[in-house]
């Protein structure tokens, strides 16, 4: 299998784009962590979930690793990589998917954002923040492979105001880690 012993974080591993990620990588063989956030009130609402693609990454040949928590907890940010650390000691793709997003369920109509829940604008304090977090404690992993990738997922078709500042800021961002990660001779071309 092509990723055979690379390590993998995918935060976000909603029941979309970071599902399909997670999936893919570990049917490569990749061993697959995969960061869920919990709900506000301290609940999981993807906790099955979240175990259950765990169970089919390995399934599939991989390894896969469920970590569910609340992303907005800092030092549980770096547990997490401490743990990937301690666990694998390095890390070789790192995939930020991982927002908030607090948008109506009838994507046919969509009110104007000053209609909108005001939690939305957690969706720019909350996934921008995590994005950096995780790059920031994945950043030393990575160096340590032999050939290691970032992967932002982003995207420009969102009819929403927050999620769609979030993603332009991570647009910038990883242009600018990329400036960073460039002096270290990490060209984030990949595996």
């Amino acid at each position: 299998m092509k990723l055979a012993g690379k390590i993998v974080l995918v935060t976000g591993v909603d029941p979309f784009v970071g599902r399909g990620a997670a999936r893919f990588l570990g049917s490569q063989g990749a061993t697959v962590y995969l960061m869920e956030r919990r709900r506000a009130n301290g609940g999981q609402p993807y906790y099955g979930m979240l175990h259950r693609l765990a169970e089919t990454i390995t399934a599939a040949g991989g390894v896969g690793i469920a970590v569910p928590y609340d992303h907005a907890d800092d030092h549980r940010v770096r547990a997490l990589f401490e743990r990937i650390e301690s666990e694998q000691g390095h890390l070789d793709i790192l995939v930020n998917n991982a927002t908030i997003n607090i948008t109506a369920s009838d994507v046919s109509f969509r009110p104007p954002f000053w209609e909108r829940n005001l939690g939305q604008a957690d969706e720019i304090t909350l996934g921008l923040r995590l994005a950096y977090l995780s790059s920031y404690y994945a950043a030393p992993l990575l160096l340590g492979s032999e050939k290691a990738l970032v992967a932002n997922l982003s995207s420009y078709e969102y009819d929403d105001a927050a999620y769609g500042a979030t993603k332009a800021g991570l647009d910038r961002m990883t242009w600018h880690m990329a400036q960073h990660f460039k002096v270290y001779g990490f060209k984030g071309t990949g595996i």
